[in-house]
């Protein structure tokens, strides 16, 4: 699973619904629109969309305290990021 592959290293799994995961939450809504969009630019290169000036790529970082960088457009093909969009959008249900 791409999530368990990519991701679990610095998130618990979505369908724990850990308090501390909040960010999961109707994360779709909360993006900037068109969600699916940004959130592919998001996971392919973070740092390129801080560096462009992205209010809320910037805003992220101050949240979580973190300098993480998610930059996975080597690592994850178009197929692989909408698969996982698919799955936080199913395992994000309450």
């Amino acid at each position: 699973m791409i999530f368990r592959r990519s991701c679990e290293t610095c998130h618990l799994s979505p369908e724990l619904h850990a308090t501390d995961q909040v960010f999961f939450d109707n994360l779709f809504e909360k993006l900037p629109k068109p969600s699916e969009s940004y959130f592919m630019k998001f996971i392919q290169n973070s740092r390129l969309l801080k560096s462009s000036g992205d209010k809320y790529a910037q805003d992220i970082d101050r949240q979580t305290d973190s300098d993480f960088e998610h930059v996975f457009k080597d690592s994850l093909s178009l197929k692989d990021i909408n698969n996982l969009i698919a799955y936080l959008k199913i395992a994000t249900r309450r």
